[in-house]
């Protein structure tokens, strides 16, 4: 799993989340390449999940019933705003971007921790890069922007194979699914919030790795799912260690997911 920054030579700094709900998680800042980034403990990547890094808010051993599960189900789910109720279209489309040569760069930075989806992360200002000149020559509804999700590039779907595709080809034919957002407020009752995440100090979400099954999330939230990922917190989006940090502060706060 890595971040990938394509036409961009910043390296990606990838943080793991440890006991926040003490104290603010600590950030790794890593010498990594341009294009791809890789956090390495050990030999091995490291993620955050409940058995090292406990969950996003620290994942102590909290006593938990079923009665009190069943509780939090219930106070969750009467302040649910119909998370999964799916918009008429999800809308898709194809965005034909072109490089003037292949020094040109897209002008985009990407995560890409989901094996069937790459997600936009950050569109770059440059007006001077490919993406800056595509999205100035079609509709606002048909542009590239932060949120939506890559799910072929050149007409392959194979994470490995979009990413080669997008260094290396100076024609690129993208498909683009917007993002489906639902949101949910989470009282936590006691409870541990229960997610494990993946984030890159650069981008403005928190990948979702796992739910722990006894969780304020999970009881508050029964269909969210690995993959889904945090874009804002009580209504803020303005980077990951600020939602860290609302989550880490609330006893019930308002999460906004998306998914593809």
């Amino acid at each position: 799993m890595f971040a990938c920054c394509i036409g961009d030579d910043r390296g990606a700094e990838v943080v793991e989340v440890t006991n926040v709900d003490r104290e603010c998680p600590e950030v790794e800042t890593l010498a990594l390449s341009p294009l791809f980034a890789t956090k390495v403990a050990n030999g091995r990547p490291a993620e955050v999940n409940a058995d090292t890094a406990g969950s996003i808010l620290g994942s102590e051993d909290v006593a938990t019933s079923r009665a009190s599960a069943t509780a939090a189900t219930a106070s969750g789910l009467k302040k649910r705003k119909d998370p999964l109720k799916k918009p008429k279209e999800l809308k898709s489309f194809v965005a034909k971007v072109v490089r003037r040569d292949l020094d040109e760069p897209l002008g985009f930075r990407l995560d890409s921790f989901d094996n069937a989806y790459i997600y936009v992360a950050e569109v770059l200002p440059e007006d001077l890069t490919a993406i800056g000149r595509y999205n100035k020559s079609v509709p606002k509804d048909r542009q590239i922007n932060v949120g939506q999700y890559i799910l072929a590039v050149n007409g392959c779907t194979e994470k490995e194979a979009m990413i080669a595709e997008l260094s290396t080809s100076r024609q690129l034919d993208i498909e683009i699914r917007q993002p489906r957002h639902f949101s949910a407020t989470i009282p936590k009752n006691g409870l541990p919030l229960g997610l494990s995440v993946l984030y890159n100090t650069w981008g403005g979400c928190l990948y979702i790795k796992d739910v722990e099954p006894n969780s304020a999330a999970r009881a508050a939230l029964p269909d969210i799912a690995p993959g889904d990922r945090v874009v804002a917190v009580n209504g803020r989006c303005n980077g990951v260690m600020q939602m860290l940090e609302e989550l880490r502060l609330h006893q019930t706060p308002e999460v906004t997911f998306s998914r593809p």
